[in-house]
């Protein structure tokens, strides 16, 4: 299978979207417009895995919690460990 190609210029646009958004409601509906509801709540429960995470909760906890695997935890795990992405910048800023 062919990985499809982004553009930078499509990259872009979809940022400068999200930066027209004025409220917390538009941003809200516009997500719901342009992802599937099951993307939208994966969307949701990966923030809340990551969020777990930072506030020291266990795997096994996270996985109950939530309904998900521990294999989905784990890879939380990768997304917040990783010094240059933005969840470690923004939740373990939180997490304090």
């Amino acid at each position: 299978m062919r990985k499809k190609t982004m553009k930078k210029e499509w990259h872009n646009e979809l940022i400068a979207l999200f930066k027209k958004m004025k409220s917390a409601n538009e941003l809200d509906e516009f997500l719901k417009d342009l992802l599937t509801e099951n993307e939208y709540r994966e969307m949701i429960i990966r923030i809340q895995i990551v969020k777990m995470l930072a506030q020291g909760k266990t795997h096994r906890y996270i996985s109950r919690s939530l309904g998900v695997g521990v294999a989905t935890v784990e890879r939380g795990v990768k997304e917040l460990d990783d010094p240059h992405g933005s969840f470690s910048k923004i939740f373990k800023k939180t997490a304090k």
